[in-house]
């Protein structure tokens, strides 16, 4: 009974992305300071992190060619979890919690919750996100239809590649999407389909769900 009970234990740690070498997977930190509550979302890769992905699997390479402000590595040092952006390594205890969670610097990040299997989520949502595998920084609206249709309509920024420098752009897309677990694919109309990391998020507001969902490195809210 005793080995079955252990046994039993160990999966569970498993399938929360609790491993003996940290976390594993794709977290959501929520960080209360001064009356305000920050959200981000952490992908965690075999000593690789990656800061609000926007890349549905683990493209590391692009992201961190893309990104690599955003792309680091992460290590646990005794109790401590260290991580390093930019060459600047913080610091802080790694404080297991209930259901894989764990805390860190003052936020707590725990395994995000997948789309239900066949789930529509069907409405208006709107927030900033990076399109365009993050050349383009912008307030985005994505309409995702009962249909299987959506549109997606961003106004923001272009980044000029290595340049320094920016112009304003504005984008108007429309296709077919889909859902598996924590991926958003977009088919648009004449183009190759993109893969989006994606979960949904209930920040407790009245309404359907989900409340919001993350979607292009970014939380967009249900306006319907």
């Amino acid at each position: 009974m005793r080995i079955v009970v252990l046994t039993l234990l160990l999966l569970t740690l498993t399938a929360c992305g609790a491993r003996a070498d940290g976390p594993h997977g794709l977290y959501l930190m929520t960080r209360y300071s001064v009356g305000t509550l920050t959200l981000e979302a952490y992908r965690f890769a075999d000593g690789a992190v990656v800061r609000n992905p926007i890349a549905a699997v683990d493209e590391i390479e692009r992201e961190r060619t893309q990104r690599p402000q955003d792309v680091g590595t992460y290590r646990l040092d005794g109790g401590k979890l260290v991580m390093t952006f930019d060459r600047r390594p913080l610091s802080s205890e790694y404080e297991r919690e209930d259901g894989g969670c764990f805390g860190w610097d003052g936020g707590s990040f725990c395994p995000v919750e997948p789309f239900a299997s066949g789930a529509r989520i069907d409405g208006v949502y709107t927030g900033g996100a990076s399109v365009g595998g993050g050349a383009v920084m912008s307030a985005a609206t994505l309409t995702l239809r009962g249909d299987g249709s959506y549109a997606l309509s961003s106004v923001g920024s272009v980044r000029t590649g290595t340049e320094a420098g920016s112009f304003g752009s504005s984008a108007e897309e429309q296709g077919r999407y889909r859902i598996d677990e924590n991926a958003l694919t977009l088919i648009p109309s004449g183009g190759a389909e993109k893969r989006f990391s994606s979960f949904p998020y209930d920040d407790g507001s009245a309404g359907p769900a989900p409340r919001r969902i993350y979607f292009g490195g970014g939380m967009l809210k249900r306006q319907n």
